[in-house]
């Protein structure tokens, strides 16, 4: 994936300045762009006012330490793509977008260390040993959801993103079989 960063870097200039390294653009959009990231998801996964345990272990797996390089890929292929014409309509969708991958790849996580029976993920307790299987369990659809209702909030999202997501759903029951 930092390959695929680099080759946008190469395709976008809006973070080139002369005399400063390939290395130091990307940390600059990383340092840009996380932070705005992280504020989303929190603001989505605190506007549900039903604090039980399946929304607390979606956001212990979704708000702990993380790269978050899928929703930052997300953001750099719209900005690459849409170039100067962009408006700020399009950011918070993209932004929507790149929280609904964060989300999908947050269960991911949480489903993946209940099949492989993992007790840390990140250096912490796995989120079905801190809040057991089945709280986690709810944790994983809640995320889902998340996700799904988030593309449906984009107006103009197509049946394409629709069923790419689909497909990465279908990629993790796969992987674990």
């Amino acid at each position: 994936m930092i390959k695929i960063l680099v080759l946008l870097f190469n395709i976008y200039p809006k973070y080139y300045f002369q005399g400063v390294t390939m290395d130091q653009q990307i940390d600059r959009f990383i340092l840009e762009n996380r932070e705005k990231i992280n504020n989303r998801l929190e603001t989505i996964l605190s506007a549900d006012q039903e604090k039980n345990e399946a929304v607390q272990a979606a956001q212990y797996a979704t708000l702990g330490t993380g790269s978050r390089l899928r929703p930052l890929m997300a953001i750099l292929v719209y900005e690459t793509a849409a170039g100067f014409k962009k408006n700020s309509n399009q950011i918070s969708y993209v932004e929507y977008a790149a929280c609904a991958l964060e989300f999908v790849h947050s269960a991911s996580f949480i489903y993946d260390d209940i099949m492989d029976k993992s007790d840390t993920r990140r250096g912490q307790p796995a989120c079905h040993i801190k809040f057991g299987e089945n709280s986690a369990l709810m944790g994983v659809i809640y995320l889902l959801q998340l996700s799904f209702r988030l593309i449906n909030s984009i107006p103009y999202q197509n049946k394409r993103f629709v069923d790419t997501q689909s497909k990465i759903l279908r990629g993790m029951v796969a992987g674990q079989c």
